[in-house]
């Protein structure tokens, strides 16, 4: 499983309940299982806002994800948030370990310099789940871990998510 991630914010001046409501019919109208969450001092965003995943069976759906996104049902939804919106990213992550369930702490990792892909997950503790960065699309470091365990991980950026929008 891959999901596509997209960081962004509202622009300036923009209601957050209104950004909300909208970022939900959005998210309602896609054919795509995905998420909203609440995102505060991720040092990529340069201030708080949103984190969406769209959860994808694999990179050809990713296509499909492109176009719906913009197309159909979900169009005009995506141009009422777009015109909102003050800043975004995206990225593509993998699933190494664990579930999709929302978790409401994020550990976001870098693998040390000189250390081993193996030696690296060997360290991480079992039980949690884990995504990897892929290609290096989006501005966050390159693993997210959270669930059991995660707790105890040492790592410069700790994201609290908070809870899920709509």
């Amino acid at each position: 499983m891959i999901a596509y991630l997209f960081w962004h914010r509202p622009g300036a001046g923009v209601d957050a309940a209104r950004y909300e409501a909208r970022l939900a019919a959005f998210h309602a109208a896609l054919a795509v299982p995905s998420r909203a969450e609440r995102v505060r001092g991720a040092p990529w965003m340069a201030g708080d806002g949103y984190l969406d995943w769209y959860f994808l069976p694999d990179w050809t759906a990713l296509g499909a994800l492109n176009r719906a996104a913009v197309s159909g049902a979900a169009e005009g939804p995506h141009a009422a948030v777009a015109g909102l919106a003050g800043w975004g990213a995206g990225g593509v992550v993998a699933l190494l370990a664990g579930d999709r369930a929302f978790q409401t702490v994020w550990r976001w990792l870098s693998k040390p310099d000189g250390m081993t892909y193996a030696a690296f997950a060997a360290a991480l503790p079992a039980g949690g789940t884990l995504w990897q960065r892929q290609m290096v699309l989006g501005p966050q470091p390159e693993f997210a871990l959270a669930g059991d365990g995660a707790e105890g991980v040492r790592t410069r950026h700790e994201l609290v998510c908070g809870q899920a929008t709509g």
